[in-house]
């Protein structure tokens, strides 16, 4: 069996010579960067609120265990529990065991990247759960069988077109480019979704 590297190197080659798909990337960057440039007109300053950011981001991770700690007293200190995990597989089984002591079937979730880098969704599905992603990104992506493509927008590389062919497959929704009827599809499907199970729980 390839290694990771090797399956990661092989696919970096086929993507990096497909025209369609650089052309996708570019335009959904040039697309944020209007966004994030709408952005900078909330700071005075936009450069020196960026320094700071920085700052504060390496402090937190310099100083991590002090701060990990402090985190976890205030939260406890509200009511909440916390679990700590070193390895992935502990996180799998501690959530695993909530689940359980729940009796769920179904599992709802927001956009986690940790969840990701743990392979949850793997475990849980293995494990007989249904997953759904909350988040619309993430939804689509989910339907697809892939991972996120991007930590931010997970389904960056896909075309109007790529998703409304995705739904008229998938949830058997009509033809569209429009990306409120995209959503409100999405938003439809999850809903129907849910109240599907929550009929199946009270039975």
């Amino acid at each position: 069996m390839k290694s990771f590297a090797a399956q990661f190197s092989e696919r970096a080659e086929v993507v990096t010579h497909d025209l369609r798909h650089r052309q996708i990337i570019q335009t959904a960057l040039g697309k944020y960067e209007v966004q994030r440039d709408k952005g900078k007109a909330a700071y005075q300053n936009w450069e020196s609120a960026r320094q700071l950011a920085a700052e504060t981001k390496w402090d937190a991770i310099n100083h991590l265990d002090r701060y990990l700690v402090e985190f976890v007293e205030k939260l406890e200190a509200r009511g909440t529990k916390v679990y700590w995990a070193t390895t992935g597989q502990q996180a799998r089984d501690l959530i695993m065991g909530i689940i359980g002591d729940k009796k769920a079937r179904c599992i709802v979730k927001s956009k986690a990247m940790t969840a990701e880098e743990i392979h949850l969704n793997e475990a849980l599905e293995h494990a007989g759960f249904e997953v759904v992603e909350s988040d619309l990104g993430e939804y689509i992506v989910q339907l697809r069988k892939e991972a996120p493509y991007h930590i931010v927008f997970p389904a960056m590389h896909l075309t109007r077109q790529d998703i409304s062919e995705l739904f008229e497959r998938e949830l058997g929704s009509a033809p569209t480019d429009n990306p409120e009827e995209l959503t409100m599809i999405a938003r439809r499907a999850l809903r129907k979704n849910w109240n599907h199970r929550r009929q199946l729980r009270h039975r």
